[in-house]
């Protein structure tokens, strides 16, 4: 279950993050992802990458510093559209001093993986 059965959608639609439900699933890139309505499971059917978290739902922190770790769905940031997910607050706060820095790096090596 991708981001641990969390509604990705709530992020943007409600500001934070919110449980999905095991009736209104998607399948994409090979995982399910839950949603709390069906609406908000068409909407992203409707255009995944508007909703999906950033390195495929890994902690933006470690990705920076070249580790894959998973994502906590309660440890997160918006930052321009885009939901980047963090192993622990600590990650977010440095995200948080310099987040352009960190997506660049975290992109970069994402793309080695990817």
């Amino acid at each position: 279950m991708a981001i641990k059965g969390y509604d990705t959608t709530a992020y943007f639609e409600k500001g934070g993050p919110a449980k999905g439900a095991a009736a209104n699933v998607v399948e994409w890139k090979g995982a399910k992802w839950q949603f709390a309505t069906a609406k908000e499971a068409a909407m992203f059917k409707a255009n995944p990458t508007a909703f999906a978290p950033q390195f495929g739902g890994h902690c933006t922190r470690a990705m920076s510093i070249r580790k894959v770790v998973p994502g906590d769905p309660e440890v997160w940031r918006i930052r321009g559209d885009k939901l980047y997910l963090f192993y622990a607050s600590v990650g977010r706060e440095l995200f948080d001093k310099g987040p352009d820095a960190m997506i660049v790096k975290a992109q970069e090596y994402w793309n080695t993986l990817s």
